[in-house]
């Protein structure tokens, strides 16, 4: 009998770490509608924050479509490395990982918006975006930091509630 137990023990011991170290990864897929009452842009033009946002994550990859002023469409590996996006008259270079033990998404960004968004004009800017989901995943907030060589730094706090 007391080896039986001994034994139990052990297995315990040996099983019960697994079950706290592999918590779930948040999972953002879905079709988000903006709300306006909770979003915070401040000074910044509602144009900064898109209308509505569609997220495909699958296991290594998320695909986000963000519907606005612009449309614009990201497939980006889930994995810390730069991926390249075009977007209206410039280009991104982002990276996506989750934060915060899996429970929050980042994604780093380097923008330069080329000539044809404005003529003879290079137009550096740095983002990083912070999701994270609240109310049982179905609310998402995304907190934007942006840094710009002539407009210094701002943030915004966007949410959205889930539609589907």
């Amino acid at each position: 009998m007391r080896s039986l137990v001994g034994t139990s023990i052990i297995t315990i011991s040996l099983l019960a770490p697994g079950r706290i170290c592999y918590a779930q990864k948040a999972n953002f897929s879905g079709s988000w509608q903006l709300d306006q009452q909770r979003t915070e842009l401040g000074n910044i033009p509602a144009s900064a924050a898109s209308n509505s946002i569609k997220v495909d994550q699958r296991k290594d990859s998320i695909f986000i479509e963000r519907i606005g002023t612009t449309h614009v469409l990201e497939g980006l590996p889930m994995n810390g490395m730069a991926a390249q996006v075009r977007f209206y008259g410039g280009t991104k270079m982002a990276a996506v990982e989750f934060v915060t033990g899996g429970l929050s998404m980042e994604e780093s960004a380097s923008y330069i918006l080329d000539s044809a968004a404005i003529p003879g004009v290079v137009y550096p800017l740095t983002s990083k975006e912070v999701w994270t989901l609240s109310d049982s995943d179905r609310t998402l907030q995304i907190v934007r930091t942006v840094s710009t060589v002539s407009n210094g730094n701002y943030s915004i706090k966007a949410v959205y509630t889930k539609q589907d």
